[in-house]
């Protein structure tokens, strides 16, 4: 599997990088949270901007954008999650695709989040114009009803990396242990067997807590702890996530 280096953080090295991820509404409460990641036990920061109450003002975003790169010192990934995958973004596929292009043309998000499911060629053309501005991109999918079956998830994981993808990311919902099991490894043989880029998969809730310290066995990249408010069910606090990653990964390097 390939590595992705963003500043000083090797995606797809070591134990699994913490991402934390901010939600505020307001630009207030943004800031706080932002202002908490610089003492957080975190490698990576996601801004949730589909959270931000005006994040359909491109102007403000940019404002927004501009006050949190003075404060952020860990790379930033750049995530407007829309309602169909879970978040809060109510926004076309036209629109979607013109206003992640704008963000990457500030050059402040060192990764770009992209929707697998918003189009193959709207993705390509936001995929090339991330790359063209030096900007990584993770390719997402988030499915909050279900697990898939475990060809669907390998399939998935796949098509992302065909795409030019930097970084493949998959969150699905379990119901049932067995759909853990089917998460992890699915994970495990893309990554064994078709990995090509980092890839980062997780099952939700409760039931899928272990996929989000069991990266370093199966595969996956990057886990999301939390330091205030999650963006997501199961989501452990950053600080605790660490210490686990870092137990695990001690005996993993003692047998």
């Amino acid at each position: 599997m390939k590595t992705v280096k963003v500043k000083n953080v090797i995606i797809g090295e070591g134990m699994p990088k913490i991402c934390v991820p901010i939600v505020g509404r307001t630009v207030e409460d943004i800031i706080r949270q932002a202002e908490m990641t610089a003492e957080a036990s975190c490698d990576l920061v996601e801004i949730r901007i589909d959270y931000f109450e005006h994040y359909d003002d491109i102007g403000a975003v940019r404002d927004l954008l501009e006050t949190l790169d003075k404060i952020i010192i860990q790379p930033v990934i750049f995530t407007l999650r829309t309602a169909g995958e879970g978040g809060e973004g109510e926004i076309s596929k036209e629109k979607y695709g013109a206003y992640l292009k704008q963000i990457i043309a500030t050059g402040i998000a060192d990764i770009i989040d992209v929707e697998l499911f918003q189009g193959e060629e709207l993705v390509k053309d936001i995929i090339r114009e991330a790359h063209r501005f030096g900007i990584k991109v993770i390719l997402s999918n988030h499915d909050f009803n279900k697990t898939p079956v475990k060809f669907e998830i390998i399939a998935r994981l796949i098509k992302m990396q065909s795409l030019n993808a930097d970084i493949a990311k998959i969150a699905v919902m379990p119901s049932t242990v067995d759909d853990l099991l089917t998460l992890l490894s699915a994970t495990h043989e893309v990554n064994s067997q078709f990995g090509e880029i980092p890839i980062v998969t997780m099952s939700m809730g409760r039931t899928g807590i272990l996929s989000r310290v069991a990266g370093q066995i199966f595969g996956s990249t990057i886990t999301f702890g939390a330091v205030g408010p999650s963006s997501a069910p199961g989501q452990l606090e950053a600080g605790e996530l660490k210490t686990m990653l870092e137990l695990l990964s001690r005996n993993l390097e003692n047998e």
